[in-house]
């Protein structure tokens, strides 16, 4: 697929949103550690731990922490609904990590800004 391709089916414009979170996989019950690269309000691309047992059409409830928020919050992370739609393992040989794309199940806002 060329580059034309690639940006003709993004629905949303992306943003670098570079930001440790960490991710539920309902299929092996655990959790995993992940980096964002990058995100819209449809989806986000994230780097995960080689290890992760994903596969394209996984649901995973994303754990995101929201900029700003005090210490004695007592909600720490927004559970954010996804599902795998992508999964690049080229990157497992150069960097050690698998890039995943995911779409989450309705939009989101923080994206924005």
């Amino acid at each position: 697929m060329n580059s034309c391709q690639t940006k003709n089916r993004r629905h949303h414009e992306r943003r670098t949103y570079s930001t440790d979170l960490h991710f539920h996989h309902p299929t092996s019950n655990q959790y995993f550690p992940c980096r964002s690269v990058d995100v819209s309000t449809g989806g986000m691309l994230l780097r995960i731990p080689a290890r992760s047992p994903v596969q394209v059409g996984n649901a995973i409830q994303l754990h995101v922490e929201p900029m700003g928020q005090p210490e004695w919050a007592i909600n720490k992370y927004w559970s954010v609904p996804a599902k795998i739609v992508r999964i690049d393992r080229a990157p497992l040989l150069t960097d050690g990590h698998v890039s995943i794309g995911v779409q989450f199940a309705y939009e989101q806002d923080f994206a924005a800004g």
